[in-house]
Formats: C-alpha cells, sequence, structure tokens
C-alpha cells in the first residue's frame, strides 16, 4: 500500500484533497482507491495561480538552452558519432535542412517549456525554484517523454545506444528547461 500524487500536498493547501492509494494483490490485480473532495475554496489568481500567462523571454531562453544542450550532446565531444552511427548517417547527411530543423526545434523547444511551465501557476512563488521545476518537469519526462521515445524506437527499430542517447538528451532538456521556468523571475 502506497501514497501516489506530489501535487496532492499543494492541492490539499488550497483547499482540495486528493488522496489515492494502490493495492497489488497476490494474484496480480491491483486496486486503486481514489477519493477527490473539492471544498468551497477558490484558487486566488491574485497568487500567480494563472498557468496561462505567457513570459516571452524565458520561453526564447529556455528555446536557446535546450539548443545549446543537443549541441553539446549531439557533438563529436559527446555522442554525436555514436549517435550518427546508430542511425548509419554520414556527415553530409547531417547538413541537409539544417535551417528548418533547428528553426522547428526552436519553436517546439518553446512550446514544451510553455507546457513545462504551465504547472509553476499552481506553486507559491516561494515554491518556485530552480529544483523544484526541475523536479516537476523531470516527472513530466517520465511519464511522457519516456513512453513516447520509448514506443517511437521500438516501432522505428532503433538501436538500444541510439533510445539511451535520446532519452537521456531529453531527461536532462527537460529538467534544465523546468527548472529554468520556475526560477525565473516573476
Amino acid at each position: 500500500l502506497f501514497f501516489v500524487n506530489d501535487g496532492a500536498h499543494h492541492l490539499t493547501q488550497r483547499g482540495v484533497n486528493i488522496l489515492c492509494f494502490c493495492s497489488f494483490c497476490s494474484d496480480g490485480k491491483s486496486t486503486i482507491f481514489f477519493t477527490l473532495n473539492l471544498e468551497s475554496q477558490q484558487l486566488d489568481s491574485t497568487k500567480n495561480n494563472s498557468s496561462m500567462e505567457c513570459n516571452y523571454p524565458v520561453l526564447l531562453v529556455s528555446g536557446v538552452v535546450s539548443l545549446l544542450i543537443g549541441a553539446l550532446w549531439y557533438s563529436k565531444f559527446l555522442f554525436g558519432p555514436a549517435w550518427q552511427k546508430s542511425l548509419g548517417l554520414k556527415d553530409e547527411d547531417l547538413r541537409k535542412n539544417m535551417a528548418l530543423i533547428f528553426g522547428l526545434s526552436f519553436v517546439l523547444s518553446m512550446v514544451l517549456a510553455f507546457g513545462l511551465g504551465m504547472y509553476a501557476g499552481y506553486h507559491e512563488p516561494e515554491e518556485q525554484t530552480f529544483v523544484h521545476g526541475a523536479f516537476h518537469a523531470s516527472l513530466s519526462f517520465v511519464f511522457f517523454g519516456l513512453p513516447v521515445i520509448g514506443i517511437n524506437s521500438l516501432y522505428n527499430r532503433n538501436t538500444l545506444v541510439y533510445t539511451f542517447i535520446n532519452l537521456a538528451y531529453w531527461a536532462l532538456t527537460f529538467m534544465m528547461i523546468g527548472g529554468i521556468m520556475y526560477a525565473w523571475p516573476k
């Protein structure tokens, strides 16, 4: 029997009581007990609870950080040669469509940053630290990024080397962007 949901303690402070227990029986089946109790207390929009505000400078910085991590991660000094070999790509293959690839990667990284930053609005300003943001982003990666990359790698018949290089890159990138989104001055 164990307790699930990091967000429960944050929501409980605001009048939302969430309790989720899971138990695993000897026959291999699992039982989930979930209760949600919403009290009449509303979230105070003056306490930075609005998660849809857009802070363009932090999105731009997050997009650049994602590209910088990628430039280092996939460089010849770290994992670039192994990644390139796992895909069977030559140097000239990597030079094709670079402007399109980097441009779209930058835009999609900003979309990722916006999504990861949405969680920050549900925390008090003193809770919005780099480490807290990296933690929530790592959870997002485990529950969303890892399964998507894993499933795509399986169907694409990618090697384990390719899969682990990409998983590690995205785990680090999620954590860095999440940390930046939380720690950025409000």
